[in-house]
């Protein structure tokens, strides 16, 4: 009896190290495709296939995001992505931004460093939200052509945000896109 609860154990071990290595590597992989087409680059299908492989139910709501974030002529700037998402889809886009600029680097560190570190970070909440409304409005402004937002009508009270220091996360990243 007692091996059989050993034998129990140590296969619930390898399952959760195997389930959290798999989502590390699709984080990466969700990196990879936002470092290639947030901005003008259009994705072909087999990028949307890929995307479809990510099968971690962690991800599945950044899974989506990047998805509408990448086409071109997108509809990230509805309610629907507006609204705020939960911590877990905030903290992996906060990685996965993080993954973008480690990627920029002529020298880059090793991607899962960069997951480990960000992941252990105690990340400031209001940071992670700016994080999310900064890739929102750059890819409104970058993948929808042309830049016309004059029938977005933001009504903040719309979007969960729940105190005015997130209502004035989501103002002041709107004015870095649209200000200029």
């Amino acid at each position: 009896m007692k091996i059989k609860v050993i034998i129990a154990f140590f296969l619930l071990i390898q399952s959760a190290f195997g389930q959290n290595l798999d989502y590390k590597k699709e984080l990466v992989d969700l990196a990879k495709i936002y470092r290639n087409f947030h901005f003008r680059n259009d994705p072909p299908q087999d990028v949307f296939n890929q995307l479809k492989s990510i099968k971690s139910p962690n991800l599945f709501l950044t899974k989506e995001f990047i998805t509408e974030l990448i086409k071109p002529n997108n509809d990230i700037a509805t309610k629907k992505y507006l609204s705020k998402p939960d911590s877990v889809t905030l903290k992996s886009l906060y990685v996965i931004r993080g993954i973008n600029w480690n990627l920029h680097e002529a020298n880059h560190k090793d991607n899962f460093v960069i997951i480990d570190s960000l992941l252990d970070e105690n990340t400031n909440y209001y940071e992670m939200l700016s994080c999310y409304y900064g890739m929102i409005y750059s890819a409104v402004g970058n993948k929808n052509k042309p830049f016309d937002m004059s029938n977005v009508n933001f009504t903040l009270w719309d979007y969960n945000l729940e105190n005015d220091i997130e209502k004035g996360v989501f103002f002041l990243e709107s004015m870095e896109t649209f200000g200029t």
